[in-house]
């Protein structure tokens, strides 16, 4: 409620992040796309790749994995 996960993903309003239960950042992504949220979710749970849906260059730090205080 604080937004602390927000801001130590620097995390901009409007933007929709899928984090897989491992904490990997699966990707950022515009929410006022929800075809690309549909796509990006598919995605992550093993259907067809979202095509051309990457996360936005930078916000994986660590290799994608969150620090363990989260």
């Amino acid at each position: 409620p604080e937004g602390v996960l927000a801001a130590a993903l620097d995390a901009r309003p409007g933007e929709v992040w899928l984090l897989r239960p491992d904490a990997h950042i699966a990707a950022v992504l515009d929410e006022d796309d929800p075809a690309a949220v549909t796509a990006a979710v598919d995605t992550c749970l093993g259907g067809a790749p979202a095509a051309g849906r990457i996360p936005r260059p930078g916000k994986e730090q660590d290799g994608g994995v969150l620090p363990a205080r989260w």
